[in-house]
């Protein structure tokens, strides 16, 4: 029996490099529905999901991160989330991390090879940075 190797990738600092659009989309969503400037300074995203982001945001200003609250808060994100992806910021890195498109390209030539993304980004979120 052949063995297949199975190759996940996360998006944020494995294969893309946003100049934190992330960031900014979820500091302007917070700002629009609870007034908190900076929301996520001092929050650490590396290795976090959205969700989990939000919720630490949520907990660190006294407010119950509730499921409502969460899906209100990441619906406008994403609202955001295009915005702070164009125009591409001048001088900062942004797009495929070098070597990424060769890598992707590698694997999926092989025939004991199957990629898949593991990832904290929220659906919409993935799509808009890997586009």
């Amino acid at each position: 029996m052949a063995k297949t190797t199975v190759v996940l990738w996360d998006i944020d600092g494995t294969l893309v490099t946003t100049a934190s659009a992330g960031r900014r989309a979820v500091d302007r969503a917070f700002r629009d529905l609870h007034g908190f400037e900076d929301a996520t300074a001092g929050v650490p995203m590396a290795g976090r999901t959205d969700p989990w982001i939000v919720d630490c945001v949520l907990r660190g200003r006294g407010v119950e991160p509730t499921l409502e609250r969460r899906r209100a808060v990441l619906s406008r994100y994403l609202e955001h989330l295009a915005g702070e992806l164009e125009p591409v910021p001048a001088g900062r890195p942004f797009g495929p991390l070098p070597g990424v498109q060769a890598a992707l390209e590698a694997l999926a030539g092989r025939e004991d090879c199957l990629q898949g993304l593991l990832t904290g980004n929220v659906l919409g979120g993935a799509r808009a940075k890997l586009e």
